[in-house]
């Protein structure tokens, strides 16, 4: 009996000396980064950049037609692809500044119609985000009272400024390859930039988005369309393609290559816990604030800032990632 259990001790020894280096840490299979990074910028970011710009296009070609209705069908379809596109704040797209003119919440209504009533044609190319972008475009067609003829032309050229930003954001993306070789783990890589781009976006949703609104009496994300809940929904989506990657690599992999599988699965499961949170609120945010019915809203809440430290604290720890954001930060 003695020897028997001695043999099982031998091989159990021996098991464990495979599993370990010799200075008695787990062996961790070595990650390709740069797998990781192609499939991002290929599969992820051309993609979705590219939809950004045919949504916009139809955004055009809509607004000439003055279809009411179809326009904010139109404007909910590009809100759902921004909702990704926007967490790309990275290489030169970040460098360049060029979010920000495309969607910027609040804007300034007062100065969008003292701008419409002093002018007869709209150039916004090197206007204020406070008076254009997608936000701009919500306040204009979702309003009670009819368009009249220079509202319908101040939201075409709206419009227009969108779909010429749109290009704008693609075409400096597709020159820029140091996107694809900057591996390394200072502030500017890569993996660096897409892990704080996620921990910006859940930032802002936690803080900006959901925070504010709830008990500083601030204006939400769209209180014009009422859609604030689905674009948090959008969002959401977009972190977790992001995090997922494809079949064969994404940051889930990444993790357990380090052996941080719980990890991997609890970042996973947190993301579908937020995204079906969101999803089951069936009043809107506004609604929500308005009627002091807020319970599902700060179980959303509460579901995002679990998510936030996983991403921000944990998984970040573990890729070894220098945070540059924090939730003072603005858009």
């Amino acid at each position: 009996m003695k020897k028997t259990i001695l043999l099982f001790l031998a091989i159990g020894f021996l098991w464990s000396c495979n599993d370990k280096d010799d200075d008695g840490s787990t062996t961790t299979t070595e990650f390709d980064k740069s797998a990781l990074v192609n499939m991002i910028g290929h599969d992820i970011i051309d993609i979705d950049l590219q939809n950004l710009t045919s949504e916009t296009a139809s955004l055009v070609s809509i607004g000439k037609t003055k279809n009411l209705e179809r326009l904010k069908t139109q404007w909910v379809e590009t809100q759902k692809v921004w909702q990704t596109a926007r967490i790309f704040k990275v290489s030169e797209i970040k460098n360049k500044f060029l979010l920000s003119p495309f969607y910027r919440y609040p804007i300034d209504t007062a100065r969008i119609e003292k701008f419409i009533l002093e002018n007869d044609t709209f150039n916004l190319a090197n206007e204020s985000s406070l008076i254009k972008g997608l936000s701009a475009l919500e306040y204009l067609i979702y309003q009670e009272n009819a368009i009249d003829e220079i509202h319908w032309k101040y939201i075409q050229a709206v419009c227009e400024d969108l779909n010429n930003q749109s290009e704008l954001i693609n075409t400096t993306w597709k020159s820029d390859s140091e996107f694809y070789t900057n591996l390394n783990n200072s502030t500017d890589g890569s993996i660096n930039q897409l892990v704080n781009s996620m921990i910006a976006s859940l930032e802002e949703t936690k803080v900006n988005k959901l925070s504010k609104p709830l008990y500083e009496n601030t204006t939400t994300e769209a209180p014009y369309s009422q859609q604030s809940i689905e674009l948090i929904q959008y969002n959401l989506e977009g972190i977790q393609k992001l995090y997922l990657g494809n079949e064969t690599t994404g940051f889930d992999e990444y993790l357990k290559s380090l052996n941080q599988t719980q990890l991997d699965s609890d970042i996973k499961s947190q993301l579908t816990t937020c995204i079906e949170y969101a999803n089951d609120i069936d009043t809107s945010l506004e609604t929500s604030i308005e009627s002091q019915n807020t319970q599902e809203i700060i179980k959303l809440y509460d579901a995002i800032t679990e998510l936030l430290v996983l991403v921000k604290v944990d998984m970040s720890s573990q890729l070894n990632i220098i945070v540059t954001f924090n939730d003072v930060d603005g858009d």
